[in-house]
């Protein structure tokens, strides 16, 4: 059997034992670290919007950085490709759903 023992609503640790654990874990074949624990029920913990956006940005950022390159007049590039998928790239926060997104596809080269 699976235990969890939750801390302030919240699952901080499961166990699996034969023998029933001590009073303060609860038998549970579907909790998991993190999950919320409300009125006897397990359930996932609501997605942090924040945290996935500055994620979202953090990525977006990067992909800029490794594309600055492409923006020197001297770069063997399609110029103005790369300057769309920039772009594409800067408008990604304009998306409504940040577990979701739509990557733009960078110019072939």
């Amino acid at each position: 059997m699976r235990y969890a023992i939750v801390e302030n609503a919240k699952v901080v640790n499961i166990a699996i034992s034969d023998a029933p654990l001590e009073s303060n874990w609860i038998a549970s074949d579907t909790a998991a670290i993190g999950d919320e624990y409300k009125n006897g029920q397990f359930s996932p913990p609501a997605p942090d919007y924040d945290a996935q956006w500055a994620l979202v940005r953090a990525e977006r950022n990067a992909k800029l950085a490794a594309s600055d390159w492409t923006q020197l007049n001297d770069a063997p590039v399609d110029h103005s490709a790369w300057a769309i998928y920039r772009q594409e790239l800067r408008d990604i926060t304009t998306q409504s759903d940040p577990f979701n997104i739509q990557w733009p596809t960078p110019p072939a080269e």
